[in-house]
């Protein structure tokens, strides 16, 4: 099941918030969750709609859960609008 297409880009620009804070290069994330960089690029970029499954991995190699990167998101939507 993937993630309703609203909500692709917030999702996308949480976890470019978390990554960066955390010092991270896509390629180093990418390594830790197991997904190929290009597709985290993709989503980053709210280009591509990642299943749970993928949410799952970036959000553990984060260290953080998928709420967090939910309510980050949101955060982020609503400061924009």
């Amino acid at each position: 099941m993937s993630l309703p297409p609203t909500t692709a880009p917030q999702l996308g620009a949480a976890i470019r918030t978390f990554r960066t804070s955390r010092k991270l290069t896509i390629e180093d994330l990418a390594g830790e969750a197991d997904v190929h960089y290009t597709h985290v690029s993709s989503i980053e970029r709210g280009k591509s709609n990642p299943g749970w499954e993928i949410v799952s991995k970036l959000a553990a190699a984060l260290e953080v859960s998928v709420g967090d990167l939910e309510r980050v998101g949101a955060e982020q939507a609503e400061a924009e609008s």
